[in-house]
């Protein structure tokens, strides 16, 4: 409490000279003069003294023949008085306050979510039409206004919401789920890939294959071309006249289908030790713009692990401004190779060329066989298998006849 009293007073800290050092503190104490902190050094005395003392100790110092010189000035007079002397150091702070302010009144970012199909850079442009862009003063913005006019002019959205956190807004999409109609024009059933036909179901066209027949890629498995009869009569006896119709074909053909895929996988494999060197690089980014802190220098490590931190620099409440602390930080890494056996090594490939046959297959695909095959390679180094799988699948793509051609042989 007593230290807080003396700062708010203000106080000096005091260097005495002279013969008469004991003779000066009795005069000082016996007159009620205030001071502490007192020690003795072979130059004197070093004390402390308030303000209104000090005016005190210095008439005693003259009455005895001590000289006082002051060492330091505290407390919060003397601190207003050096910023009244250096008025910036009070306009500077005043100035930061009002500019992170006005930088925090602004929108300087703008993050779009939930899009799929519509493209990011036209919900930015229907934003901006609508009012909502990088720049503009938050308070101008009419956020369920512009929520209906984004829902007007993005045909695909079910639903847009905007949130607005410090200076950064948030556009979230809701795509709507739509279902492409069924093309209602007369059409073939056409082989997708070459296969063997395993299973035909037609339920609309004419058969074109049968079970166990050959098809590539291409071939016609269920037309849309049908024939039919209409029966004409005359006097003496009635015609059938054969007559073409178009249908859309409809159908499950089920094939058995070849998917070939290649993968290798090395003998040696590389784990990394970090050696405890490292390099930072720190910089700012105000808005788009990065401006490095310090010299960049050339990354010295042949080998290394990159990280980077950033921080976005808030302020009051929580405030977010268009500036972040960016630390980039490279590890210096040794990379200690580990051999691994030709079993392991091979499994590995084995498994990575299923995984890219199964990219390529529906999950209603039914894997018959699979072929592994070793290929020799020349680096001793590494192992390459060839897969060759066998599966049975659906079979069959829907294509208009006016597209496809009608010429047809029966």
């Amino acid at each position: 409490m007593l230290k807080t009293y003396h700062y708010l007073i203000g106080y000096y800290k005091l260097r005495i000279k002279g013969w008469n050092l004991e003779k000066l503190i009795n005069i000082a104490v016996s007159r009620g003069v205030n001071i502490w902190d007192v020690q003795r050094d072979r130059d004197g005395l070093v004390l402390n003294t308030s303000t209104y003392s000090y005016i005190q100790l210095k008439e005693i110092s003259k009455t005895i023949d001590c000289l006082l010189e002051i060492e330091g000035k505290y407390g919060l007079p003397f601190f207003l008085a050096r910023l009244r002397r250096r008025k910036i150091l009070l306009v500077g702070p005043i100035l930061f306050i009002i500019i992170i302010y006005i930088l925090s009144s602004f929108i300087w970012s703008i993050e779009v979510n939930g899009v799929e199909t519509i493209p990011t850079a036209e919900v930015l442009t229907a934003a901006k039409e609508a009012g909502l862009k990088v720049g503009v003063w938050k308070s101008d913005l009419e956020l369920r206004q512009i929520e209906r006019s984004l829902m007007t002019k993005l045909d695909k959205t079910a639903w847009v919401g905007i949130e607005i956190k410090g200076t950064k807004a948030f556009i979230k999409i809701v795509e709507k789920v739509v279902i492409p109609p069924e093309d209602p024009r007369p059409s073939h059933i056409i082989a997708d890939k070459d296969g063997i036909i395993t299973e035909v179901i037609v339920l609309e066209g004419k058969q074109l294959v049968k079970k166990g027949q050959t098809v590539k890629k291409g071939d016609i498995l269920i037309s849309g071309l049908m024939e039919d009869h209409i029966t004409e009569t005359s006097e003496e006896e009635n015609y059938l006249i054969p007559r073409q119709r178009m249908v859309k074909a409809k159908g499950i053909i089920k094939a058995r289908v070849w998917y070939e895929a290649y993968a290798e996988s090395p003998l040696i494999k590389y784990t990394e030790q970090r050696t405890g060197k490292e390099l930072k690089i720190t910089g700012l980014k105000i808005g788009d713009k990065l401006i490095i802190t310090q010299h960049k220098k050339e990354v010295p490590f042949r080998y290394f692990q990159k990280e980077e931190y950033v921080k976005r620099i808030t302020f009051w409440r929580n405030l977010n401004l268009p500036v972040e602390a960016i630390i980039t930080t490279y590890y210096e890494v040794n990379r200690i190779p580990e051999q691994i056996e030709r079993d392991t090594a091979l499994l590995d490939a084995k498994n990575l060329a299923l995984n890219i046959v199964r990219e390529q297959i529906s999950q209603e695909a039914k894997i018959i066989e699979q072929k592994y095959t070793e290929i020799l390679t020349s680096d001793p180094n590494l192992v390459r298998v060839r897969l060759l799988v066998e599966v049975e699948e659906e079979l069959g793509q829907s294509v208009p006849i006016e597209e496809q051609g009608q010429d047809l042989s029966y």
